[in-house]
Parts: C-alpha cells; sequence; structure tokens
C-alpha cells in the first residue's frame, strides 16, 4: 500500500469515527442551555424567577428511568418546570417509562404540561383512558387549550397552553402536518387574553409565532422542529421533521413585535437521526 493510500484510509477512518461519536453526543449527551428574557411587564415577584423546558422527549429514556435527566433537573433546581408537548411518542404503546418519569418529575417540582401532535396521535391507547385523562393523573398543571395563573411572591402572570385540535383527525398523522390555525381558533380555545399581565404561552409548534403574539403572548415557549435536526455550524438547522429545509423557527429566541419566543431543540428525534445536535434542556430567567 502506497503512502498516499494510506493517508486517505486513515482519513477515512477518522471521518467515520467522528461521525459515530458526534452521533452518539446527539443521541445521548444532555446539554444545558441559559437564556435570560427580560420584559417589562414581569412583576416584581417574578424578576428572576426560572422556568426549566422540557420538549420532544419523545419516550426516550436517559439512564434507566431517566435517571440521568431527572438527577440534572434537580440540580439546576428551577422555580417552575414546562413541557412543551411530545414527551411521549406517537409509537410508545405502553408509555410506562413516560408516566414512571412524569410521576417522579411531579413528586419534586412544579410542573405545566401542554399537547404537541404526538400527545394528539396518541389518545386512545392507554389502559382504557385517554392519553389526555392519563396526564390528569399526575400532579401537574395540565394546559389543554386553556388558561392558568401563577402565583408567586404576591405577584401573579398567566400561563396558557395551546395546541390546535379543532376540526383536524389526528388518526391520521400526514393529516394534520400543518394545521390551519387563526386568530380566532386562539380566541375560541384560550378566551381573550388579559393583556395588563404577563403572558407566557405554551405552545408546541412556533410556526404560528405572529398569531400567538397578536393574542398577546408576551413569551412563548416552543419546540416541535428538532432545531433543524441536523444543526449545521453558523448556519442553523437544516430539515424539520416535515422535510422543510432550513426552518424559520429552528432553535433559540426570536422576537416578532413586543413578543418572544424561544424554541427549544428538544431531546430526541422521531424518524431521523440527530447530528451536532444534541439532547437539550433550557433554564429561561425572566426579569424585569
Amino acid at each position: 500500500m502506497t503512502k498516499g493510500r494510506k493517508i486517505v484510509y486513515s482519513l477515512i477512518v477518522f471521518l467515520m469515527l467522528a461521525f459515530i461519536i458526534e452521533m452518539e453526543i446527539s443521541f445521548q449527551v444532555l446539554t444545558v442551555e441559559e437564556v435570560t428574557v427580560k420584559n417589562s411587564k414581569v412583576p416584581d415577584g417574578f424578576n428572576g424567577a426560572t422556568f426549566l423546558q422540557i420538549t420532544d422527549l419523545h419516550s426516550v429514556s436517559f439512564g434507566k428511568n431517566n435517571k440521568r435527566l431527572l438527577n440534572l433537573i434537580e440540580k439546576l433546581n428551577p422555580d417552575y418546570v414546562l413541557c412543551t408537548g411530545d414527551i411521549v411518542d406517537r409509537d410508545d404503546k405502553s408509555a410506562v417509562g413516560i408516566f414512571d418519569f412524569l410521576e417522579k418529575l411531579t413528586a419534586d417540582n412544579k410542573v405545566y404540561y401542554s399537547m404537541g401532535n404526538h400527545e394528539m396521535y396518541s389518545q386512545n391507547r392507554y389502559e382504557q383512558k385517554s392519553l389526555t385523562e392519563k396526564l390528569h393523573d399526575f400532579d401537574m398543571i395540565f394546559l389543554n387549550n386553556s388558561v392558568d395563573e401563577i402565583e408567586r411572591n404576591g405577584d401573579k402572570i398567566n400561563i396558557s397552553g395551546y395546541y390546535p385540535n379543532v376540526g383536524i383527525d389526528y388518526s391520521y398523522p400526514q393529516q394534520s402536518y400543518f394545521p390551519v390555525v387563526s386568530k380566532n381558533m386562539l380566541i375560541n380555545s384560550l378566551g381573550q387574553s388579559n393583556r395588563e399581565r404577563f403572558n407566557l404561552m405554551l405552545a408546541h409548534d412556533p410556526t404560528y409565532f405572529e398569531l400567538y403574539s397578536g393574542w398577546g403572548a408576551d413569551l412563548v415557549f416552543s419546540g416541535h422542529l428538532h432545531g433543524g435536526i441536523i444543526r449545521i455550524p453558523f448556519v442553523g438547522g437544516f430539515l424539520s421533521p416535515y422535510f422543510e429545509f432550513f426552518p424559520k423557527y429552528d432553535s433559540g429566541i426570536f422576537e416578532y413585535g413586543d413578543s418572544k419566543m424561544y424554541v427549544g431543540t428538544g431531546m430526541s428525534s422521531s424518524y431521523i437521526p440527530r447530528f451536532n445536535n444534541p439532547p437539550q434542556i433550557t433554564v429561561v430567567t425572566l426579569v424585569k
């Protein structure tokens, strides 16, 4: 074998090993992003409050019974935990592992949970109960197209959870990839927003950010697009789960008018392997 061939073969082996290592990182290495969001509507009682987002877990377990994930959340010690959909995967026929995780998570944290498309796909399969009924079994606030309030240090903010479910047959996922959403649908589901208060929204699909902003959301937590699945350095996400190239809202903070949206990259992927895109949870700190 010539010296030139040895160099070429060595380079190929190196690239293959680097690819395998990166794939392993993108599946197993938990990362944390810390973000500060400033808004003059944040009341004094919520100045410095921390919100930890979990999105797009897709029934994956980090360690036995998700021990590594639970330990990391305990270490971060957030004031609130926000689950923004696709915590369960539609191909998970029993969801025993996820239900065990939610039981442990809600035992030690104040948890707010909103739906994603995979929860919608998985409605009628668990022990004669719908998934919605199962989620009500846990000690958490389940925001199913509804609004609640959070009180802290004598002040209050509103928190809503939205996912479109009107006129959409989720037994046929391909028909629900791009549900049509309007301002009237938001109002019919959530009512009019109280714009005197700071409004936090959990909305799995970031596509409709402008509508969320128009409704009155000051800060939206979203996910769904898995960070673009394949992250290209200096460019961003390459592909959405629906095979859109370079999705607009791939990850991070976005602004529209007076509203901000944080899009989490999530922790797993349904079908297409992630690359240069490790599992991520995010801690957002509100400041006045």
